[in-house]
């Protein structure tokens, strides 16, 4: 029976850092019989990882593998498997898999690998970049030590990113000095401008207060505007004040959603989740707003503020379920919250046809 390449990329990736090769191999014709990343993984270690091997030797590998429905519509396909020898592991290491959700395994896809593998000892800390065919080993020794968001911000502005999005601290109650150490050091650690994102309904009251911002924005000159999602016009219009009396360009974004309204308190733009339904309608808002076509901009405003609140009953799930009716692959809800239900996916696309979504907007990305 003639082998097809199914789910998979084709292609997984190789990268030994001793030597600084990068190979690939044919998914289909080496691993085209195991099951998902885990076994692709497994088989891996099994071929090539003589016993006797510890967890830190050069002969180890480290493979990040997905499964042939990474990338699709399927629930759970957001799913990366790391299999290597576990150090944890007594009296003698094993082989073990973890595993992690998030955009990682799509993008693997969409970049073109099914997964990577990991050889050999760099002489020094590199990180692998990837894109598409372009694969490259990069110098890490300047992020050595750094924390997780530093390293991420660092990588961010390697890759050529515009701009970072960065909210305020949480899992604590942290005072406003507090809060200002963390911008100031984030943001003169990076050359790139940066938005603070400002939300405090969904951080239990942790906010940006507007004297904490105009010491901010006097302190940082690459801070060039506030995503603002406290649903409070009153909050948004006193942030907006003492903002553009320092920085008449700083850029006040709306949370979510409400673009019309924030408009005559100083707002620019919005956050939008309707975007990654319906493109074309947040597009048409925005340039009615802009134009001043006030009576457009308001049946706009009415028809989002409905899907709002869709997808805030059930958020995200209900966002991610609408994604996928309209061919964009985002995967499930990451666990402990709950992937839309069957029952909420037809309430959703019921919805949608009746607003004309389904036929007005494109499909896919």
């Amino acid at each position: 029976m003639a082998k097809t390449n199914g789910g998979f990329a084709g292609k997984v990736l190789r990268v030994d850092l001793s030597t600084g090769k990068v190979s690939f191999e044919d998914t289909v014709e080496k691993y085209g019989e195991l099951l998902g990343g885990t076994g692709i993984g497994y088989q891996v270690l099994w071929d090539e990882v003589p016993p006797g091997t510890g967890p830190f030797d050069p002969a180890n590998k480290i493979v990040f593998a997905t499964g042939a429905l990474a990338g699709t519509g399927v629930p759970c396909n957001g799913r990366t498997a790391i299999t290597s020898l576990f150090p944890p592991c007594w009296p003698k290491p094993l082989v073990g898999s973890g595993h992690m959700g998030g955009h990682f395994a799509a993008k693997l896809k969409y970049a073109g690998y099914d997964g990577v593998i990991v050889e050999g000892k760099a002489d020094h800390p590199v990180w692998i970049f990837i894109r598409d065919g372009r694969v490259e080993i990069r110098d890490a020794r300047h992020l050595w030590g750094s924390g997780i968001r530093r390293a991420t911000l660092e990588i961010s502005q390697e890759m050529g990113a515009d701009c970072v999005v960065a909210i305020t601290p949480y899992f604590w109650d942290p005072t406003p000095q507090a809060i200002f150490d963390f911008f100031v050091r984030l943001g003169t650690s990076i050359d790139l401008p940066f938005l603070a994102y400002n939300s405090p309904g969904y951080l239990s009251g942790v906010e940006i207060t507007s004297d904490l911002l105009a010491r901010m924005i006097e302190r940082l000159p690459n801070l060039i505007g506030v995503k603002e999602a406290s649903f409070n016009s009153e909050k948004f219009l006193e942030l907006s004040r003492r903002a553009l009396s320092l920085k008449p360009d700083f850029s006040m974004i709306a949370g979510v959603e409400y673009l019309l309204p924030s408009i005559p308190l100083g707002g620019r733009g919005s956050y939008s989740s309707a975007g990654a339904i319906c493109p074309n309608l947040v597009v048409e808002l925005y340039r009615s707003c802009a134009a001043g076509e006030w009576a457009k901009a308001r049946e706009c405003q009415y028809k989002i503020s409905r899907l709002w609140m869709i997808f805030r009953d059930q958020y995200p799930s209900s966002l991610k379920g609408g994604m996928v009716m309209m061919g964009r692959s985002v995967g499930p809800t990451r666990p402990p919250l709950p992937t839309a239900t069957k029952e909420r996916q037809e309430y959703i696309r019921g919805r949608l046809e009746d607003m004309g979504i389904m036929n007005s907007e494109p499909y896919g990305w």
